[in-house]
Parts: C-alpha cells; sequence; structure tokens
C-alpha cells in the first residue's frame, strides 16, 4: 500500500452499498470519487453493448454462473487499469471484480488501499426487495443469474428468501477475491449510514498513518 497514492477501492458483494459509501467518504475527505461499473458501463456504450448482454439464458446452471463471464471480465480488467492508475479518488469496485487473479494482482499491486465492506446477506436481500424490481435487478446481471437459478427451483419461499439464496450463491464464488484483496475491513451489519462512513475513513486514516510511519 502506498500513502502517497491516496488511493481506495471498496470491494463487497452486491448490494452492500459500495457505491454510496465511496461517494459520502470521498466527499467527508475531500477526495475524487470514482465508480468501476459506472466507468465499464461508458466503456461498454463505445462499443454498443450494455451490461445486460452479459445474462445468461434462463436456467443456466451454476457452473455456467461460476465463470463469471468471462468476455465480460476481459473489459472489466481493462477498466480497472485505468482506475489503478488514479491518485487522490474513493472508487468502488464491481461485485466480481476480485473475482479474477489478474484482477487481484492488479490491485495489491497498485498501491491502493482495499476496504472490504461486508453486512448481513438476509439484510442486503431485505433492502434489495425494498429499493429493486426485476429491471433493476437485471443491472447486475450475475446476481441475476443465480436468482433465475433460485426461482426455477419453485419452491414456495417468498421474494427475499429467493434474493437470499440468489446472494449466498454469488458470495460463495467471490468471498475469495475478497480475502485475497483486502487490506481492512468494515462491518456494516446494524450500523447507521453514518456510523459506517465515519468508520470507513477512520480506517483510511489509520492504516495511511501507520504506512507513513513504517515504509
Amino acid at each position: 500500500m502506498d500513502p502517497s497514492k491516496q488511493l481506495v477501492f471498496l470491494v463487497g458483494v452486491s448490494g452492500v452499498g459500495k457505491s454510496y459509501f465511496s461517494y459520502k467518504v470521498a466527499q467527508a475527505m475531500g477526495l475524487g470519487h470514482g465508480d468501476l461499473d459506472d466507468y465499464l458501463v461508458h466503456l461498454l456504450s463505445r462499443k454498443n453493448l450494455r451490461m445486460t448482454d452479459f445474462q445468461k439464458p434462463s436456467g443456466s446452471s451454476m457452473d455456467l454462473l461460476s465463470a463469471e463471464g468471462e468476455s465480460f471480465r476481459v473489459l472489466e480488467s481493462a477498466a480497472l487499469k485505468d482506475m489503478t492508475q488514479v491518485r487522490n479518488h474513493v472508487i468502488s469496485l464491481g461485485g466480481g471484480t476480485t473475482s479474477s487473479t489478474q484482477n487481484q494482482h492488479l490491485i495489491r499491486r497498485c498501491g491502493a488501499l482495499v476496504i472490504w465492506l461486508e453486512d448481513k446477506l438476509h439484510i442486503i436481500a431485505q433492502r434489495m426487495h425494498i429499493l429493486y424490481d426485476d429491471e433493476d435487478l437485471k443491472k447486475r446481471p450475475f446476481l441475476w443469474d443465480a436468482l433465475t437459478i433460485v426461482r426455477a427451483r419453485e419452491e414456495p419461499i417468498d421474494a427475499v428468501t429467493q434474493l437470499h439464496q440468489a446472494l449466498e450463491m454469488v458470495y460463495a464464488h467471490r468471498v475469495s477475491g475478497y480475502e485475497n484483496t483486502h487490506t481492512s475491513r468494515v462491518d456494516c451489519s446494524y450500523m447507521s449510514c453514518d456510523l459506517v462512513v465515519s468508520e470507513i475513513i477512520a480506517q483510511i486514516k489509520e492504516k495511511w498513518d501507520y504506512a507513513r510511519h513504517n515504509p
């Protein structure tokens, strides 16, 4: 980690609040704000593609889901490489950005402080059920794939439980990426948004201060 670069990446499962918290933390610290997904959408638009173009056919197997969409990840790696050159920013990464070994190497080499945001999956599922309809969820292709698989089981479970099970499937495939790249961790469970922002800022300052005094 290079504190002089003042670059922070937020990682974590889909729906944990990476985009929101990256913006709030950047604003509070007087740093620039970036969102890898937004940047990727910009790059895709130049290729006449959309995020939903990377959804898999309905009923796809978990083996296909675990591939994490190779063509998508190639484009994402190119976007991430651009982001690693930035200074003085807080940037939210995609939920699956850290899944690939290539991306993990890029993140570890760039000198960024990587904060893993965690929350209870059932809480994220409840929040998503309130905030998002299916059209919103389709913008998260790999979560949507998992949800499609869960719904295909035709089990007598409610919509929140379906989302919870889909999140569990995605999380199981992505957690090793978070474990391999994070330098700090914030548990958002049962914390207000303001408290989460304060905790993130406190950890950033602590980690940067320690790195400056222990080069």
